[in-house]
């Protein structure tokens, strides 16, 4: 099942190809780099004095800088918390979409040939993934050799956290799951896919009266204590798995799973168990049995389609179904037969493969630049280069860009200094972008659409309603 909320973007142009179209209008007034790592320190210390020095501004410049920001996106991007500051969710896309293209800047340095020579393992595209659970090595380990030159990043997080960091933009893609019958809604563009939809048994402790049966019925539990999460979807789901046939007694609700499986072994209660559940190893102190009615729960690739594209998503699909085969058939083999799969077991290991094209739009870092490395080219020089392309002339797009067009010719060449190589040819019938430019361009073109995407939503007028899933 694959449900597509909102478009994908068109894939980076090649160098050889007409130059892809500025993301946004030309008159606008890019953000800078400053502006993104301003932000990044008010996350990292959540108060402005920190912040601010963090950044290298007095408290007064910053808080200008931020009011100047504000003014530009047209949305409050922080808000104050008595001493706190956090940011909105506007300002979490924002960081989010600046990160992004700080990413993209620093990659496409290396091929250029005035950036760095050596690519750093933190320079690398790196996939952002909320994931509940937390063993995801046999998962690092497929991508890594199925997606050569791409870092994977697990973010754990129960499903209502997973949907959130993937609402605010701090998450490229989500594996979350859902109880029957439920719905949440999405405020991002997302494509859905559904990983496997899980039947369900219950965990017993060794001494517990139906320990020895082969499947238990709901009805003979109906006087047990049950241990439930914390979570809103813990108890969504114990209720919709015992709807109409029992009134769940909640005994106890826990923080971890570490936290349940002592209760499990103290004998304190009963609780759902899924196929990955790991049984204790020696002096076992419970077991887990099928259900008779079978309660199930729905597992979800939830993935940004700007981001990720519909060739890694399938890659993440065939590889979270083969993580769940192979986890379910060593922990609980009983059980592997029971989940119902999309696709057959046999074809999981079989998926599209992903070329570097994809990988150059997968620019994301997980977090800013730290400055250890000189800084040589900013946001704002990809807003000069594309205005100068777009009129054709360093004359007619001098007074675009409110500045003079000997200035303009500085600056384009102290860039070319800068990156070491030639950006602009310039004729009898005009200025145009080198093969160089152009590639500099397209490198970056996903990255400066996603910014302005998110720019673009903070001059709605109304908020468009969620998407329900």
């Amino acid at each position: 099942m694959t449900v597509v909320f909102g478009s994908n973007r068109a894939d980076p142009t090649h160098p050889a190809a007409p130059l892809p179209a500025a993301p946004g209008p030309a008159l606008e007034e890019p953000l800078s780099r400053a502006d993104f790592r301003l932000l990044q320190a008010l996350v990292d210390h959540g108060a402005m004095p920190a912040a601010a020095k963090a950044a290298g501004l007095t408290q007064s410049a910053a808080g200008r800088q931020i009011a100047r920001m504000e003014r530009r996106c047209g949305v409050a991007l922080i808000v104050s918390e008595h001493e706190d500051i956090r940011l909105t969710e506007a300002g979490w896309a924002l960081l989010s979409a600046g990160r992004r293209l700080l990413g993209a800047l620093e990659g496409v340095l290396g091929s250029l040939g005035g950036g760095p020579t050596r690519q750093l393992p933190s320079t690398l595209p790196t996939l952002r993934m909320a994931a509940f659970g937390t063993d995801w090595a046999e998962l690092a380990d497929d991508l890594a050799r199925r997606v050569p030159g791409m870092l994977l990043n697990i973010l754990a997080a129960e499903p209502g956290q997973g949907r959130e960091l993937f609402d605010r933009h701090r998450a490229d893609v989500a594996y979350v799951w859902q109880a029957p019958g439920s719905r949440y809604r999405l405020d991002r563009p997302a494509t859905l896919d559904l990983v496997a939809d899980e039947p369900l048994g219950v965990a017993l402790p060794v001494n517990h009266r139906c320990a020895d049966q082969s499947v238990v019925r709901l009805a003979d539990l109906a006087e047990d204590r049950w241990l439930v999460g914390a979570s809103v979807e813990a108890r969504e789901l114990l209720s919709a798995a015992c709807r109409g046939i029992i009134e769940p007694r909640v005994g106890f609700t826990v923080e971890s799973a570490a936290q349940l499986r002592g209760l499990l072994g103290h004998g304190r209660g009963v609780a759902l168990a899924s196929a990955l559940t790991r049984l204790p190893r020696e002096n076992r102190g419970f077991v887990i049995r099928p259900l008779a009615e079978a309660p199930r729960r729905r597992l979800l690739l939830i993935t940004d389609p700007a981001v990720a594209g519909r060739g890694l998503a399938a890659v993440l699909l065939s590889c979270l179904r083969r993580s769940y085969v192979e986890r379910a058939g060593r922990r609980n083999p009983t059980y592997l037969n029971s989940a119902d799969f999309p696709v057959d077991v046999a074809d999981i290991a079989t998926a599209a493969a992903v070329d570097g094209e994809l990988l150059s739009r997968l620019a994301v870092l997980p977090g800013l630049p730290d400055g250890t490395r000189p800084v040589t080219l900013e946001p704002e020089d990809l807003h000069l280069l594309r205005v100068v392309a777009e009129y054709g002339s360093l004359n007619r797009a001098a007074p675009i860009l409110s500045i003079t067009q000997p200035a303009l010719t500085r600056r384009i060449g102290r860039l070319e200094e800068r990156l070491s190589v030639r950006l602009l040819l310039r004729g009898h019938r005009g200025t145009v972008l080198t093969p160089t430019g152009r590639r500099l361009l397209a490198g970056v073109s996903d990255a400066e659409s996603g910014l302005h995407s998110v720019l673009s939503g903070f001059q709605d007028s109304r908020r468009k309603p969620g998407l329900a899933v």
